[in-house]
């Protein structure tokens, strides 16, 4: 998967989430999309060279927020925030399953020069780093 094609993916799932394509609409269409409809003028103007592709599907799914790309595991996460759950999506072969359940309601994500993956946690209030071993490195938990 080329970057084009990650970004494209990766608007994919809040898109589908917030605004209830259905999967027939959207299995993998050219942006603009005729279903996504631009408030802001300054948005306009894009080449349709990005295509929007559905990944992954699930009825139970409530909010799907800050999608990261792990280029050394070449694998796509997720959060569902109001279920509490992580998911990652294998380039190699599409597989879609639970990283991380409880999730402590994450949002964003985002991994570092070392492939840690690194989370905005709601529930704990702190910014984590996910280490190899398994452990938890709080990065930010408060200010001042």
């Amino acid at each position: 998967m080329n970057r084009r094609q990650l970004f494209g993916a990766g608007l994919a799932l809040p898109l589908l989430s917030i605004n209830g394509l259905s999967a027939e609409t959207v299995k993998r269409t050219r942006y603009p999309h005729p279903d996504l409809i631009t408030l802001d003028p300054s948005f306009g103007g894009f080449l349709g060279n990005t295509p929007i592709e559905q990944l992954y599907t699930n009825t139970s799914m409530y909010w799907a927020e800050g999608p990261a790309w792990n280029g050394q595991g070449n694998y796509l996460v997720w959060s569902d925030i109001p279920n509490n759950v992580q998911y990652r999506w294998l380039n190699e072969d599409s597989h879609v399953s639970v990283l991380r359940n409880p999730s402590n309601n994450s949002n964003g994500n985002t991994f570092d020069l070392q492939g840690r993956q690194i989370s905005f946690e709601h529930l704990t209030h702190r910014v984590a780093r996910y280490e190899r071993d398994g452990t938890v490195t709080v990065l930010a938990e408060n200010y001042g």
